[in-house]
């Protein structure tokens, strides 16, 4: 017992303003991320070919297969994007004119041509 009545007298009490403060400093203090390290996916939104098929999911274009089908159709890799860009991308490609279209038909005709 004698410790402990030692080390209360020791001890100074807190006053209800250094609480505050305590409290309002971790409140606003920023709170970042542990782990910032982003994995950024990119997704194909080009038309089903045999081994590559709509909404395929990537963190890389140097997958062989990827490369494969790259190597002979250069357009696919226009169609592999972020995916937060996905919906912007697909509704260009539903409009005549733009170059995602131009992209999508150029990988249909590679599709069609026996690349399937």
């Amino acid at each position: 017992m004698k410790v402990a009545n030692d080390i209360k007298d020791k001890v100074e009490p807190v006053k209800a303003e250094q609480v505050s403060e305590v409290i309002k400093s971790v409140a606003t203090a920023k709170k970042e991320p542990v782990h910032k390290e982003e994995v950024k996916q990119l997704i194909y939104v080009g038309p089903n070919l045999l081994g590559l098929t709509k909404y395929t999911v990537v963190e890389s274009l140097k997958v062989p297969n990827l490369q494969k089908f790259i190597k002979d159709c250069p357009e696919i890799k226009k169609l592999i994007v972020p995916i937060k860009e996905m919906a912007e991308i697909e509704a260009r490609i539903k409009q005549k004119g733009t170059l995602e279209h131009r992209y999508f038909n150029k990988v249909y005709e590679f599709k069609a041509g026996g690349a399937s």
